[in-house]
């Protein structure tokens, strides 16, 4: 379970901002063009991995508190982590001590350090759907932290896949700015994706939105933005879909599985892209066990239809949607290798 964003405030406010050993502002002035750098990061004083840095004689349950947590610079962290016999659990409380005794001792002009909503960036009014982990790697890039909701009562084997995938993209987000290859940041964004497929095809959507934070008080007078990745994770038969737009398309189960089914194939499309750049996507290798039929052929006969608004036309070489030799390519440019094509979608 990662900490919460109420434990995060707690330990940023208890250390104002600064790192517990150097006492160093963790932030970054910004510039003309680019907002400031955080480079403060969360340290557990014992490890939440059994093989981690001072690891064991705590209640797993206390080990995201803030009473486990303390603010460092990322110099810091790293010294802490790679020298555990110096920095003891034991030492490293009572530098967190020292140093609320510090931050208290400090001019009284000095404000709280504390967390508002930016008000340029209202708080969005509904989820974005996301369907793959292109979508949802650009905002673990910028976000410096993360909140979460997901369903109660839930099959047990549902919560794990969920937590193993929030704790993923708090992984991710916490090293991100470390990941500079084009290869490095397509895996992670792989990695996330086949946990939202898992995900989807349990029936869950997964949905997110960036919520803009600003980090007031301290010595600084001007606030700082912190921007903070909020995902919810929510049952296909308790949602409510809505379109570009804002208009509900329904909480109906035919409007659920077919919002499902969109997300599933163009997961599987992005994958076959993937693996066969620059090839046409034959429909009959997404539907392996031969063609719908009855409701679900009417279903995905919409669904297809409906990914004109991704972008995407179909090309036929028959009526029927589940032909094999139906084929996908990209708006303005046919791909197909057959001559015998007579209608386009």
């Amino acid at each position: 379970m990662t900490y919460t964003e109420k434990t995060l405030r707690i330990v940023w406010t208890e250390a104002a901002g600064r790192c517990c050993i150097c006492r160093v502002l963790v932030l970054t002035p910004g510039t003309e063009t680019d907002d400031p750098s955080v480079f403060g990061e969360l340290a557990h004083i014992v490890a939440r991995k059994s093989g981690g840095p001072r690891a064991g004689g705590l209640d797993p349950s206390k080990l995201d508190s803030h009473e486990n947590l303390m603010l460092l610079c990322n110099k810091h962290h790293k010294q802490v982590d790679d020298q555990p016999n110096h920095f003891t659990v034991e030492k490293l409380h009572q530098i967190k001590r020292d140093h609320a005794i510090w931050v208290a001792s400090q001019d009284s002009d000095e404000r709280p350090t504390r967390f508002i909503p930016d008000p340029a960036y209202p708080a969005p009014r509904q989820l974005l759907v996301i369907f793959n982990g292109n979508q949802l790697w650009p905002m673990v890039q910028a976000c410096v932290a993360t909140s979460y909701i997901v369903p109660d009562q839930i099959p047990a084997e549902d919560e794990d896949l969920m937590v193993e995938f929030l704790d993923l993209v708090k992984d991710y987000g916490d090293i991100a700015e470390d990941l500079h290859s084009i290869r490095e940041q397509r895996d992670a964004a792989k990695a996330l994706g086949e946990y939202i497929s898992q995900l989807a095809e349990r029936h869950y959507f997964v949905g997110a939105y960036m919520r803009r934070l600003l980090l007031t008080g301290g010595a600084k007078k001007e606030s700082s933005p912190w921007p903070e990745l909020h995902i919810e994770i929510q049952p296909a038969d308790q949602a409510q879909i809505m379109d570009k737009n804002g208009k509900s398309i329904g909480t109906t189960v035919g409007a659920v599985n077919r919002e499902v089914a969109r997300l599933m194939f163009l997961r599987w499309l992005e994958d076959y892209g993937s693996e066969h750049p620059g090839e046409p996507a034959p429909l009959a290798k997404f539907f392996q066990e031969g063609r719908p039929a009855g409701r679900q052929e009417a279903m995905w006969r919409d669904l297809i239809r409906s990914l004109r608004t991704e972008g995407l036309i179909l090309c036929f070489e028959s009526l029927e949607f589940w032909s094999s030799s139906a084929t996908l390519t990209d708006k303005g440019r046919v791909v197909t290798g057959t001559r015998d094509l007579v209608r386009v979608m």
